[in-house]
């Protein structure tokens, strides 16, 4: 009714004058400012265009809808499972961009699940976990995780190890040999 009458509703006031002076500048240029119009809505619709998959395999529901946030904040198509079933399932399907593994689970329980989300997708790893010791952290290491981080995590320093191993584009192993916590070898 207000847009037939030539006017605006009060909320759509800003948006309606904007988009009749793009309309009417671009006109007046000859099409330049067609094209620089065009240009603009291109880059726009790219910036929001998610460049990433990360699925969040989390037993603590208040963890993952904080991480949830995080990596939606920086563009990321973010899935979330809380049992190891559904993790290994949508790893599967999906084939994600970046695992991030924040269970509770005994060794073998967690080994086995990080050496199938190792086969379900090519993308890194990140483990969450309480380890107390160095060789607890290499046999994760063995069983497929690319990056272990022990509890308490800083969320600033796991997003930007997340972006780190998401800009590598696929998973790279650094070392080639068997891990070994003994410096001599």
């Amino acid at each position: 009714m207000f847009i037939a009458m030539g006017r605006a509703p009060p909320f759509f006031a800003n948006l309606y004058s904007a988009s009749v002076t793009c309309r009417f500048a671009s006109r007046q240029v000859n099409g330049r400012q067609e094209r620089l119009n065009r240009m603009a809505n291109w880059k726009t619709n790219m910036d929001t265009i998610p460049l990433h998959t990360v699925l969040i395999a989390s037993d603590h529901t208040e963890n993952a809808s904080a991480l949830e946030t995080l990596f939606q904040q920086r563009n990321c198509i973010v899935l979330s499972e809380t049992t190891v079933t559904n993790a290994l399932q949508t790893a599967r399907l999906v084939g994600p961009s970046l695992m991030l593994v924040d269970m509770i689970l005994p060794k073998e329980k967690r080994n086995s699940l990080l050496k199938e989300l190792r086969i379900a997708s090519r993308g890194p790893i990140i483990l969450i976990t309480s380890a107390n010791t160095v060789d607890e952290v290499l046999e994760a290491n063995r069983a497929g995780a690319d990056e272990c981080l022990v509890k308490p995590v800083n969320p600033a320093v796991l997003v930007v190890k997340a972006m780190a191993w998401l800009g590598h584009g696929q998973r790279r192993r650094y070392m080639t040999g068997p891990l070994s916590t003994n410096p001599a070898v």
